[in-house]
């Protein structure tokens, strides 16, 4: 029973952390289109990585609500 419980904050995390690399991929095309800097933008990663970060989170929600 613990590990069934220990699966949903720290599949949690994972969501949290991808997210935060999605935005963090955000600012990098926020910096070359607003400020003028030359730095490539991985269209693909930041795709990539926000749709795993958003079905992760609903994933998790969704397992956390079935758990309680």
């Amino acid at each position: 029973m613990i590990i069934l419980l220990s699966i949903h904050p720290i599949g949690q995390l994972f969501a949290i952390l991808v997210a935060f690399y999605a935005l963090y991929l955000g600012g990098q095309r926020t910096k070359s289109l607003h400020y003028n800097e030359s730095i490539s933008f991985k269209r693909e990663h930041h795709v990539v990585a926000g749709a795993i970060a958003l079905i992760s989170m609903l994933g998790g929600i969704a397992a956390g609500f079935i758990m309680v």
